[in-house]
């Protein structure tokens, strides 16, 4: 009678799981491992019935404790990607410019309030916050980020004319040893230091956005791919 009841038990939740995922069982280790876990679950059902064999109202009591947070479980389970999706938009109100890794090698940012896309990029081991620039041949860096950096703009060659928002200026060129933008990490990247004065805030440009397999804007977010 104990076997019996815990292999209804079972057999109800696995009919439960097969309802709710149809397609779990397409794959043969999945298939497998239902098989093992359903032969655990008889076995664990097994001995609490004996347990209380004689306490059955204290035995549906914890029996319907344990249906719920499966329940919960599965749940969780089923709406994993709304969950997720949940998750990053609220990294993303929170941390402003934070590459959320989607995939191996792919990263999400979202838009910022003021409609543009901005990146806490690792630059040679120090963060610095970039505006995401299609517009811009190359990445680009203020003369106050390229000093956090352990670059002295004063020892730097401002001979590249470059038209900026404000007007003309020139440029010096120099090659970054490593940039980081979530899991997304490139070596030796081209860029451009302008003079003191001459940019706000560094540009994450080309030089550095073609290197990718892809970048592309979907609604209030960039996925950018390696």
């Amino acid at each position: 009678m104990t076997a019996l009841a815990a292999a209804a038990g079972v057999g109800a939740l696995v009919l439960l799981l097969a309802w709710l995922f149809p397609d779990a069982l397409d794959r043969e280790d999945n298939l497998m491992n239902l098989v093992f876990y359903v032969a655990l679950l008889a076995v664990v059902g097994s001995g609490m019935l004996a347990t209380f064999r004689q306490r059955w109202g204290e035995a549906l009591k914890l029996a319907v404790i344990w249906i719920l947070i499966a329940l919960v479980l599965i749940a969780g389970y089923a709406m994993r990607h709304d969950l997720e999706r949940a998750g990053h938009a609220v990294l993303a109100a929170v941390m402003p410019g934070y590459a959320i890794e989607t995939a191996p090698g792919e990263a999400m940012l979202a838009m910022g309030e003021d409609g543009h896309f901005h990146a806490r990029v690792d630059v040679d081991g120090t963060t610095l916050n970039m505006l995401v620039d299609t517009g811009a041949s190359a990445v680009v860096l203020s003369a106050e980020d390229a000093r956090r950096i352990g670059i002295d703009p004063g020892r730097l060659d401002f001979g590249i004319p470059v038209s900026t928002a404000n007007g003309r200026a020139f440029a010096a060129a120099l090659r970054l040893r490593r940039m980081e933008l979530g899991p997304i990490a490139l070596d030796d990247v081209r860029a451009m230091v302008m003079p003191e004065g001459a940019l706000d805030g560094s540009l994450l440009g080309m030089s550095f956005l073609s290197r990718l397999r892809s970048h592309a804007f979907e609604g209030d977010r960039m996925i950018l791919r390696q």
